[in-house]
């Protein structure tokens, strides 16, 4: 697990890092930091795209690098993780929103296509989490962390359909560890709606943990199942761009559909910490849905996925029209 610094100002107290290193971020992160720096820091690195093929070229083309000093959501994290990754430099991590685990996973996510790759292994020296600096995002982005951590719900579920049907290795410590960071999250959906310091302390650590979880059973089995699987076929059949925990949240409503395993409870949760799941805040028509939905048997099986709902589910028409009836009622007519 690296190690996390929380703090009101830990801009301040580690402005000299930014004085030699390579930064890595993007536009309105930026902004934000340089005018708290009492240093004159170098131009930095703003990521646009983590397409592969701009990837590799944008790292190759940089000059020798001893420290990589990523700040940003997960696009700049996952850049900053892959150049030190390449470099072998040191690596400090300031996420500036709490959407997604970027900055504790030691993987990288890159995108060929339509698709995301997970490449790399890299161990950030510290993450620095920054109170002002994260509660000056739009509270919509700090409370979509909570998708990836809720994701836990419906990804057990699967690991235990695995071990039942399929003879998969399970452990039930590990699983036992993700229930209690589960039950940790849905505990604290005051402090994540508000977006307190102790909401973004819990989401640091909430990730930290579960992390540390995945690297001991050697697998991300204890959180990633049919809710994610259903969020990357989403994006591969709409080519549209989405923040990420609130794509899995409203993929852990639909699988929790499927699964028959307490959906209503996982929507009062969302509907009180106040993360946005809805089709249409995520301008998800009710006919991209259903396309993904009934497709995802056959993406999960070419995409050689774990085995989770998504290859023992009947999902037609009906099933598919029972789902949805949470989300839009029982009309059939897209938004």
């Amino acid at each position: 697990m690296p190690p996390l610094r929380f703090g009101q100002n830990m801009i301040e107290e580690y402005a000299a890092e930014f004085r030699d290193a390579l930064i890595v971020t993007m536009d309105v992160p930026w902004n934000a930091v340089r005018k708290r720096l009492d240093v004159e820091a170098a131009t930095p690195l703003l990521v646009e795209t983590m397409e592969r093929e701009v990837v590799e070229a944008t790292e190759q083309d940089l000059p020798p690098v001893h420290t990589v000093v990523g700040l940003g959501g997960g696009m700049a994290l996952d850049m900053a993780k892959y150049v030190a990754w390449k470099r072998g430099a040191r690596l400090i991590l300031f996420p500036s929103i709490m959407s997604v685990d970027a900055c504790v996973t030691r993987s990288i996510a890159i995108r060929e296509g339509r698709r995301v790759r997970y490449v790399g292994d890299v161990r950030p020296d510290v993450v620095v989490v920054d109170y002002r600096l994260i509660r000056g995002a739009p509270p919509r982005l700090n409370r979509a962390g909570a998708g990836d951590i809720l994701s836990i719900h419906t990804a057990l579920f699967d690991w235990e359909l695995a071990r039942a049907e399929q003879g998969e290795r399970h452990d039930s410590d590990i699983a036992d560890g993700a229930t209690r960071a589960l039950q940790r999250l849905t505990d604290g959906w005051r402090d994540i709606r508000d977006v307190t310091d102790d909401g973004i302390r819990l989401l640091a650590e909430l990730f930290a943990a579960v992390n540390e979880l995945c690297l001991r059973f050697g697998s991300s089995r204890p959180e990633e199942g049919s809710e994610h699987f259903w969020a990357y076929n989403v994006e591969y059949l709409t080519g549209k761009q989405f923040i990420h925990g609130e794509l899995v949240s409203l993929g852990v409503v639909l699988m929790a559909g499927l699964q028959d395993n307490l959906a209503d409870e996982v929507q009062r949760f969302l509907e009180k910490a106040r993360v946005r799941y809805r089709p249409e805040d995520l301008h998800l028509s009710r006919d991209e849905i259903v396309r993904s939905l009934l497709s995802l048997k056959d993406y999960v099986e070419k995409e050689q996925l774990l085995f989770s709902i998504a290859n023992t589910a009947t999902i037609d028409t009906a099933a598919v029209d029972k789902i949805l009836a949470r989300l839009f009622g029982n009309g059939n007519g897209s938004m």
